[in-house]
């Protein structure tokens, strides 16, 4: 019996209806089926509503073959006389999520990819999972927790039962996939390791298997192959979060201040700048940096691991796993929502906080975001910022007001933070009514990122 030329994928508790049309080769739709194998509904467990009204059949060989569906998206693979006209409607490897539709209205246009001749199908396989991965990301940005990261249970939770995942955070390159695989070969159950989709509701960890890029011969295009093929143990539910981990490989001279690999707490602002650069549609969410507090506190706060190989991480994220508890650190924290309502720009004379932003005071520190950036502020500079809500202050009144909780400034150091504060977006200087100040004071209370080490 010929494979029906339509299929459909499941991941991040979503379903994507893939439709070949005119011109695909059966050969590649078998490349296709058999790296996203983990992922492929069978084929009579294809959902059972309506596809979109304007879909066209996928060809006369394929009737009677395909099934009406409505999934959550649908991709069209064409042959390159069916090209779009629009290059723009083609896939792209850049494409960033789009957000999804409201309810009600009209689907977008289904997503094409170009098949073209055997030459370019390893840049076609891998083009198509990028054209899946930003259409999922497209349905639920802005809907749920969206990290770059690795998300696996423990070996005696590998199953299909109740189990707590550990999700592994990190930037491209910090190591997330040579991780997942030296688990997954130590027998821990792999649900992605590159996008952990977190629901804030239930804290549930939906899965992703898409297929890993696998060199297999040298100055050869990587190839795509499926996880469980490679004989890993692939969760196919998803399991609840269990805790939130931020991966710090070191580099060979780096010294490791300690035994390695070990885990150890972050505090609260740097761990959730750390998440927070690594999230996509955040900003999109309601109430999302607070909803992301609730998740690291309810499994207690963000940990990092240091390690220098990855065949060590069995053993410190088990125990992690087995007793999250031992390592457990929950930290006081308040919302600092942003100023609605307020002037854009202050009384003649009085510094006061930009309208945009918003974060959360810890403690030791804060972590202050305005749109597409997020700082941590040491308690000084904190300080100032929370200070100068609306209608702000004078530099004299902000100084008097820091050197009751803080004690005598050295001189200009009142100025140097709020130049710097100024200079991020974060205050309005007097008069000013948007965007960064253009002022270039240095000051030892500036707003003080997360150092990001480079993967060796």
């Amino acid at each position: 019996m010929t494979p029906p030329r339509v299929f459909t994928l499941r991941a991040m508790g979503r379903c994507v209806h893939v439709r070949a049309e005119r011109g695909v080769p059966e050969e590649f739709l078998e490349r296709l089926r058999a790296s996203w194998a983990d992922c492929l509904e069978p084929d009579d467990a294809v959902p059972d509503d309506v596809v979109p009204d304007d879909a066209e059949p996928a060809g006369a060989e394929s009737a009677g073959a395909e099934r009406a569906t409505r999934a959550d998206a649908v991709l069209r693979l064409v042959g390159p006389d069916l090209a779009p006209a629009d290059p723009a409607s083609a896939a792209s490897a850049d494409a960033d999520p789009a957000p999804s539709s409201p309810e009600g209205a009209d689907a977008p246009e289904p997503a094409c990819l170009v098949v073209g001749t055997e030459s370019t199908w390893p840049g076609a396989e891998q083009s198509f999972t990028t054209l899946v991965t930003t259409t999922l990301l497209g349905l639920l940005v802005g809907r749920v927790h969206l990290l770059h990261a690795a998300a696996l249970t423990p070996p005696e939770d590998a199953g299909e039962g109740p189990s707590s995942a550990l999700v592994l955070v990190g930037p491209s390159g910090r190591g997330k996939t040579t991780a997942s695989l030296a688990l997954a070969r130590a027998g821990w159950g792999y649900l992605s390791d590159e996008t952990a989709v977190i629901d804030p509701a239930d804290r549930s960890v939906a899965p992703y298997p898409k297929p890993l890029s696998v060199i297999e011969e040298a100055g050869r295009p990587k190839v795509q192959r499926a996880v469980g093929g490679m004989g890993l143990a692939v969760r196919h539910r998803g399991a609840p979060l269990g805790g939130l981990v931020l991966l710090r490989r070191l580099g060979p001279e780096e010294d490791p201040g300690g035994p390695v690999p070990r885990i150890e707490p972050v505090p609260l602002a740097e761990g959730l700048q750390a998440l927070a650069e690594q999230s996509s549609g955040l900003e999109r969410m309601p109430d999302g940096v607070v909803q992301l507090v609730r998740l690291v506190q309810e499994t207690g706060g963000v940990r990092r691991v240091l390690y220098r190989e990855a065949a060590t991480l069995d053993p410190v994220l088990r125990d992690l796993a087995r007793d999250p508890e031992a390592t457990a650190v929950r930290e006081s924290w308040t919302r600092i929502a942003e100023e609605e309502g307020a002037p854009r720009s202050g009384p003649e004379g009085r510094w006061r906080r930009a309208p945009e932003t918003h974060g959360i005071d810890t403690e030791q520190a804060a972590l202050v975001l305005r749109p597409g950036h997020s700082y941590v502020l040491t308690r000084a500079a904190a300080d100032a910022w929370l200070l100068l809500e609306c209608p702000g202050r004078t530099v004299t009144d902000l100084r008097r007001a820091l050197e009751r909780r803080h004690g005598p400034a050295p001189d200009g150091a009142v100025e140097d933070i709020l130049a710097t504060l100024a200079e991020e977006g974060l205050i309005r200087a007097p008069g000013q009514s948007a965007g960064p100040a253009a002022v270039t004071s240095p000051s030892a209370e500036a707003p003080r990122p997360v150092e990001e080490e480079p993967a060796p």
